[in-house]
């Protein structure tokens, strides 16, 4: 990683944050990552065992109750309305290889 580049962006967004509304539309998926970083550890679970945490994931209320279409995040669909046919397992032990 280019750590100047990094900063620059950081300098920028740290800049912008405070007058727009990117936090509070986005901060869903801190939630979410927060959540699954405290559930998941990759070079020790399964894949199967990953994969029912990523399904668990997707009833959680990431809005703080404050905005219920916010219930999960759909990472497991391709969009909005098409669901994978393919689980995430094989994803979840390339990330297991990787770590």
């Amino acid at each position: 990683m280019n750590e100047n580049k990094f900063n620059d962006c950081l300098e920028v967004c740290l800049e912008n944050c405070p007058s727009s509304t990117w936090v509070k539309d986005e901060c869903y998926k801190l939630y979410l990552a927060n959540w699954v970083s405290r559930k998941v550890i990759l070079n020790i679970q399964s894949a199967e065992k990953i994969l029912t945490y990523c399904k668990e994931s997707l009833k959680k209320d990431y809005s703080l109750k404050e905005d219920l279409s916010r219930i999960g995040v759909q990472f497991l669909q391709m969009s909005g309305r098409e669901k994978l046919s393919i689980p995430i397992s094989n994803d979840i032990k390339i990330l297991q290889y990787l770590v």
